[in-house]
């Protein structure tokens, strides 16, 4: 009886999956009325590849809906719930759950206004204070209705914003097809260069599923255990904040990038070295920031503490968390670094690596899209533990 009910909890849940995956493909369908993009837009989809990589943040810039706003604004107010938290002057630990959660809401509902506006004034042509003030209400809408898909997946489907960013991803990726075959068939033996980048990819996939779940093995000495006990090992992965960086460092350039291609070319924010010192400085800071919340050294050294557990030749308490701290800056480096040159590479590439811009955003598109699935798989993989349990019970 209870194999049963297990297995209808899981197709329960990919069957709540696939309602909001369709209903998010239903609404990217759904054109926002009284507006017409301008030609500066269509521009920046044609000559950059941000309509690629804006879909990792829940952006939809390709296919303009009234879900293209999209998940940017529940993923920037998740940075600021996260750098407040980090703030002991906030006090924000003392709140309980819910309060966090209405005021996560608060902030998505802002920035939901804030960035419909600004896409609104800066992308379309709109010539009355009603029709703007229409257009807005309706893109604030469907951002929040995509929110609220997202929290219902992660609550009680399968994938979290996975199928939704995927589904953007995809998007995104179309309309570079034509391109990409366009560029093979002007190239000499260009049968043979479509076989090596299709190869490349390949060997990047690998890497990226690898890189996924490499670790550093933490060993731990728990002075509960028997000295013929197995040692207990923490594991800290490498690539630990990897996810978060594409998403939310995405949805926090978006935008900006989108205003300073209206900028004078010889702007000081259109000079390609400060545009790659940017992106670069700021996907190695989102990475340590969601580093150290997944892997707190204070909390994990409180815990080893709390546990009677220690680390050889180091000290409990403070000791603890200063090693801790300095591992995790040495550990997650090599996963900083391809992260932010992938981050980099997606945003600037397209116009500084001129005829072969098209592929500047492949890896980063390859990256998520192998997190997303890792992410879904680990989900399924838990979520079926009752049932293989109930099978071996029975045996």
């Amino acid at each position: 009886m209870k194999k049963q009910t297990d297995l209808k909890r899981l197709l329960n849940r990919f069957f709540i999956a696939l309602i909001i995956t369709f209903t998010y493909i239903l609404g990217i369908h759904i054109p926002i009325p009284l507006a017409e993009i301008t030609k500066h837009y269509q521009d920046i989809l044609n000559n950059t590849s941000l309509s690629m990589i804006s879909g990792i943040s829940g952006t939809n810039l390709q296919k303009i809906s009234i879900f293209s706003v999209g998940l940017s604004p529940f993923m920037i107010a998740i940075l600021i719930i996260q750098l407040t938290s980090l703030i002991k002057g906030f006090n924000f630990e003392a709140l309980a759950t819910n309060h966090i959660q209405v005021v996560q809401q608060l902030l998505v509902l802002v920035l939901s206004i804030v960035q419909a506006t600004t896409f609104s004034l800066i992308l379309f042509k709109i010539n009355s204070l009603i029709k703007l003030m229409t257009v807005v209400l309706i893109l604030t809408t469907g951002s929040l209705l995509v929110t609220w898909l997202c929290i219902m997946n992660v609550k009680h489907g399968i994938g979290g914003p996975g199928p939704i960013i995927i589904i953007n991803i995809f998007w995104g990726f179309t309309p570079y097809l034509s391109k990409y075959r366009l560029f093979f068939t002007q190239l000499a033996n260009g049968q043979l260069w479509l076989s090596i980048t299709i190869i490349i990819s390949l060997v990047l996939i690998s890497f990226t599923v690898a890189f996924a779940y490499a670790y550093y093995p933490l060993k731990i000495i728990n002075t509960n255990l028997l000295s013929t006990d197995k040692q207990v090992t923490i594991p800290i992965g490498l690539n630990i904040g990897g996810m978060m960086t594409y998403m939310i460092g995405i949805a926090v350039l978006t935008f900006p990038v989108i205003i300073i291609s209206y900028l004078p070319k010889d702007s000081i924010f259109n000079n390609i070295c400060i545009k790659i010192a940017v992106c670069f400085v700021l996907a190695i800071i989102l990475f340590y920031l969601f580093a150290y919340i997944q892997f707190d050294p204070y909390e994990e050294a409180k815990q080893l503490r709390d546990n009677n557990s220690y680390i050889l030749n180091i000290r409990p308490g403070k000791p603890t968390q200063v090693y801790l701290r300095r591992l995790l800056t040495k550990v997650a480096l090599p996963g900083a670094i391809i992260t932010a040159l992938e981050l980099t590479l997606g945003i600037v590439g397209t116009r500084s690596l001129s005829k072969y811009g098209i592929f500047s955003a492949i890896p980063m598109n390859i990256s998520m899209i192998c997190f997303f699935i890792i992410g879904i798989k680990d989900q399924v993989t838990i979520l079926l533990y009752d049932l293989r349990y109930d099978k071996l019970t029975e045996d």
